[in-house]
């Protein structure tokens, strides 16, 4: 895939706006709020234009139950995309002993994840490279 940064586009956030009422008309209740997240949500930042948002919901297990029409609006669907409840776990786990073990030493914080968050990457990056992407 290419990477491609551009200039700010004000359009973005009109995209965005799209978009969102888009997913809200799908998730309805199950979604608490959409959120306009990464580069292209920030004016004047150079970024790719790719418009990322974060979706909170109220049950992150019924919304599998979504997918087709999600799939319907172009969107892939691609649930934890190979992150496991069970790292999330850990991961959570960890960020907690560290901000314990390091309460003002946010350096110390950042390097006491480095190896997990390695690791995780390696993993995800690994099942992405087992995906059909057409």
């Amino acid at each position: 895939m290419d990477v491609t940064v551009t200039q700010y586009n004000e359009k973005w956030n009109l995209i965005f706006q799209e978009e969102s009422r888009k997913i809200k008309e799908i998730f309805a209740e199950a979604l608490i709020d959409i959120h306009h997240i990464g580069s292209t949500s920030v004016p004047g930042l150079k970024a790719k234009p790719i418009i990322d948002m974060m979706p909170v919901v109220r049950n992150i297990e019924v919304i599998d139950d979504f997918n087709a029409q999600t799939t319907e609006l172009g969107y892939e669907c691609m649930g934890e995309f190979g992150m496991s409840g069970e790292a999330a776990e850990q991961y959570g786990n960890l960020k907690e002993d560290l901000a314990n073990q390091f309460p003002k030493d946010i350096e110390a914080y950042m390097g006491g994840k480095e190896a997990f968050v390695t690791e995780l990457e390696r993993t995800a990056l690994e099942y992405y490279s087992t995906l059909t992407i057409n």
